[in-house]
């Protein structure tokens, strides 16, 4: 027996016979398709080439108008909202002006005697610290020809300790006050642990012979500074 017999024989053994077969099979494939392929003519190449030029040319367009139009809608709506902020300030900014112009009125006007003393306004404000708060309190006296008030305030809390009501006296200042026509005073509150205020009691006592007081109670409502 020859060895090409025997060589054979071992590749139908084992199966080799049909990779032999399947390996031909492509290379003769792939023959024909590079011929295929290798025959088409110059201008159907240039044609073809000109085409993947031209659609990527037209993606590259698209991509490049989609940035702009999203960096302008980004635009857009920065210019929107800044012009919505400015119009709230300015609003805001009217009322401000228009509740000064309201309180200079009251205070300056020569026929609001009967007004005398008045707590004109009481704001809290709360802050980063539960016990502590900012208060900003207002007086104002009716226009009364060089003279000025001079006077005590008492301030005090009324509400709930575990559960249990309690009252807490509080301080503004050197708890005094002195004015002709309006004074504004503001400070911080620190509130002892656990309490949970409810109700304000602001009294204003007047010096002098003509001794005056105003009394006036506040729900506890802090607003956002």
């Amino acid at each position: 027996m020859s060895w090409r017999v025997a060589v054979w024989r071992r590749i139908q053994r084992n199966g080799g016979l049909r990779l032999v077969v399947v390996a031909i099979l492509a290379f003769i494939l792939g023959r024909y398709d590079g011929a295929a392929l290798s025959g088409a003519s110059p201008r159907e190449v240039l044609e073809l080439r000109q085409t993947v030029a031209l659609y990527a040319q037209e993606w590259r367009r698209g991509r490049d108008q989609t940035v702009l139009a999203q960096r302008d809608r980004l635009l857009t709506q920065a210019a929107m909202d800044r012009l919505q902020q400015q119009n709230k300030d300015l609003l805001d900014g009217m009322a401000a002006l228009e509740q000064q112009l309201h309180l200079y009125q009251q205070v300056i006007n020569p026929h609001a005697h009967d007004r005398g003393l008045s707590i004109e306004r009481f704001v809290l404000h709360p802050t980063a610290d539960r016990q502590r708060y900012v208060y900003h309190l207002l007086l104002t006296r009716a226009h009364r020809e060089g003279t000025s008030d001079v006077g005590q305030i008492q301030v005090s809390v009324r509400g709930l300790q575990a559960g249990s009501p309690r009252r807490i006296t509080l301080h503004i200042g050197d708890d005094r006050f002195s004015l002709q026509y309006f004074q504004s005073i503001s400070g911080e509150w620190v509130l002892p642990p656990g309490f949970q205020p409810q109700l304000v009691t602001l009294r204003l006592d007047v010096s002098g012979r003509q001794r005056e007081h105003v009394e006036q109670q506040f729900k506890w409502d802090p607003s956002p500074a």
